[in-house]
């Protein structure tokens, strides 16, 4: 299986299980590694471990999470890059994001699922339209490290990411629905693809 078909997987696990903590209201998990920089997350490699934590589910991308004392609290909201739930789902922290990005980042909340390779990051979040009413539907958000922002991933963003592959801007830019959320996220992970295989692409730490 392809890794974007992974990917797309992946976000359908995550999304389910967070759709049914944000039911449950309130959810306890027994182990929550903490992850102080990108190196230790490449790495696999927590900074620390925190048990029992409480997580609550403000929505399926807004995840609250708080320790029972004053100096894990202020580990995670401070020092804390990312967390990990079990093997599979991560969670960044919006106040790291904030302090170190700008962009479309400044308007995210709490903890933020995250999703990575070696070489790329990027989040699904839920924003709001002109009237501040919240979308339908999440959109990708693209960490870029070398500007230091957050985009949200519209048919702008993923044109200008392309540019590094011509036939795959090519192929994407003549799509007749290439605004559409789908086709944006499927010419994406084409482009994640490409990325991963890319030798001449350093790694998030380079």
């Amino acid at each position: 299986m392809k890794t974007a078909y992974r990917y797309i997987v992946l976000l359908l696990l995550v999304a389910l299980w967070l759709q049914a903590t944000a039911q449950d209201h309130a959810e306890a998990h027994d182990t929550l590694y903490v992850y102080q920089s990108w190196e230790s997350i490449l790495d696999s490699q927590p900074d620390q471990v925190f048990y029992d934590p409480y997580i609550e589910a403000v929505t399926p991308y807004e995840i609250y999470i708080v320790m029972d004392t004053e100096v894990a609290n202020y580990v995670l909201l401070n020092e804390t890059v990312a967390v990990a739930l079990g093997d599979s789902i991560w969670l960044i922290n919006s106040q790291w994001l904030n302090s170190n990005f700008e962009g479309d980042c400044r308007n995210m909340k709490l903890w933020v699922p995250l999703y990575f390779t070696a070489k790329l990051a990027f989040m699904e979040w839920i924003g709001t339209n002109f009237f501040g009413i919240p979308e339908e539907e999440a959109d990708i958000y693209y960490i870029d490290f070398a500007r230091e922002r957050v985009d949200k991933l519209d048919h702008k963003t993923l044109t200008a990411l392309l540019e590094r592959y011509p036939d795959l801007q090519r192929r994407y830019v003549a799509m007749k629905d290439y605004k559409k959320r789908h086709v944006i996220r499927f010419y994406f992970f084409e482009y994640l693809e490409r990325v991963n295989a890319d030798p001449t692409v350093p790694w998030i730490v380079e």
